[in-house]
């Protein structure tokens, strides 16, 4: 069964057509538990997204991309709950999966099973609900690793395509490592000087931020802007705030050849959860755009300069507080305008809002 790297399924269990794999709660939240439920496409528990990296493959959370289905190793009062049970986690060698043809090779339907292990197949106990206490072998409605070999259709798997993968630029498309505006839809709703962003702007260390609101349409993704970025610092108290840097030396508008590191703040929780020392390559999804820190709507803050992340704690990863309770990205070497650190790719990004700042399109290769 080919997969799309990057899109998105609902996983229908076989022998229960009426229920698939879902993540217990409203939403995907770090060790929940996984189990049957009445099947939704639009339930965001039930949405999981197949993603390769690095040759493993693995379903993640559409909710919460830094949680992976995952095989529980914690420790459990309950018998046949540790090494058994299937929860969300950041992705990690427990988590890595391998597509099987069906118990009776039929091609509408695949098993599951962990890399790691050649017993451990998913397994669904069908006819009702589960729920977020049941996760042992038993309980009804629980799904969980267990030994190949089931004849009554409990570990076959249907994948159901709910959304395409998201487009991306091809590899090899730039013939250099340019650094390209990393949001298929540029609506810029603040500039460097509009508003509270003017402090940021001004006075010591400034960092001219941009807010990019996307498409102002659900929750829109930032693509990985050049060859290979690491997410250096993820910072939960207050604000929600990724650092980010390149792996190698990035060509920038400025002339600028050098590592580039990149600040964003306001993502959701649920879409920082095991990012740090995450690598990623150009034009991979890396998060989802969030209001934490009570912004009005989704939108990233995006702030960019030259070197790496300054510092470990927090205080010496930026500077402030400035005016209006404002803080400057502060990297190792010296933050630039957005116009001079981004080339803008006409093939990836729809201009809708510039706010008056002259883009550069990418050289033609």
């Amino acid at each position: 069964m080919k997969l799309q790297n990057g899109a998105t399924y609902r996983l229908e269990n076989r022998a229960d057509g009426r229920r698939s794999l879902n993540v217990y709660g409203n939403a995907p939240a770090n060790l929940a538990n996984v189990c049957l439920w009445n099947s939704d496409d639009n339930d965001i528990c039930q949405q999981w997204v197949f993603k390769v990296v690095d040759g493993h493959r693995y379903f993640v959370c559409k909710g919460a991309p830094g949680l992976a289905l995952d095989l529980f190793t914690g420790s459990s009062a309950t018998a046949n709950v540790n090494n058994f049970n299937a929860h969300v986690y950041a992705p990690s060698s427990t988590s890595c999966l391998v597509m099987e043809s069906a118990s009776d090779g039929n091609s509408g339907y695949c098993r599951i099973r962990l890399e790691n292990n050649t017993a451990k197949y998913l397994t669904a106990n069908q006819g009702s609900n589960g729920t977020g206490a049941g996760r042992d072998v038993n309980a009804a409605g629980n799904v969980y690793w267990y030994k190949g070999g089931l004849t009554d259709y409990s570990q076959d798997w249907k994948l159901v395509l709910i959304e395409e993968a998201p487009s991306q630029p091809e590899p090899g498309k730039y013939n250099k490592n340019y650094l390209i505006y990393p949001t298929m839809s540029m609506n810029i709703t603040q500039n460097p000087t509009d508003s509270n962003h003017n402090d940021c702007s001004t006075g010591l260390y400034p960092d001219y931020p941009i807010d990019e609101g996307c498409e102002d349409a659900g929750r829109s993704y930032f693509y990985c802007p050049c060859d290979e970025m690491v997410v250096t610092r993820v910072y939960t108290t207050g604000t929600n705030t990724i650092w980010f840097e390149s792996t190698s030396p990035v060509v920038t508008p400025s002339g600028t050849y050098d590592k580039i590191s990149i600040m964003v703040m306001h993502p959701n929780d649920s879409e920082i959860v095991g990012l740090k020392r995450k690598y990623f390559t150009r034009g991979e999804p890396m998060f989802r755009e969030g209001d934490d820190g009570a912004p009005n709507n989704n939108h990233f803050h995006i702030s960019a300069g030259t070197g790496s992340y300054n510092g470990g704690p927090w205080e010496n990863g930026w500077y402030g507080p400035k005016g209006n309770n404002q803080f400057s990205f502060t990297p190792t070497g010296k933050t630039l305008r957005p116009e001079e650190a981004f080339f803008v790719d006409p093939q990836f990004t729809t201009i809708r809002n510039k706010k008056g700042i002259n883009f550069k399109n990418v050289p033609a290769k």
